[in-house]
């Protein structure tokens, strides 16, 4: 059991079988484009197998409006991501 654990975490989380070849993307409204590019480019090193929550959300630190992000991985090559935005409540007219 411990052969096949060590296995896992050496060899087969990180192998290019489980690599993510696309991103999809839900909930962005503002900046779609450049948010999906922004995770495809976070999401270039990963599996499916081991994704990486702190550089995904690294990679939208720099969009005010997206509050939170959550991945999920569709074997073998798929990573759906949610966006949670924080939408203006008001705005300020000259």
């Amino acid at each position: 059991m411990l052969v096949l654990v060590a296995g896992y975490y050496l060899w087969l989380r990180d192998s290019s079988l489980f690599a993510v070849d696309e991103v999809e993307v839900e909930g962005a409204t503002h900046d779609r484009e450049q948010v999906t590019a922004a995770l495809e480019r976070a999401a270039g090193g990963m599996t499916t197998l081991h994704i990486d929550d702190d550089a995904l959300r690294d990679a939208v630190a720099g969009f005010p409006t997206i509050a939170t992000i959550q991945a999920d991985a569709d074997l073998p090559g798929t990573l759906h991501v949610t966006v949670t935005e924080r939408l203006p409540v008001a705005r300020v007219a000259d």
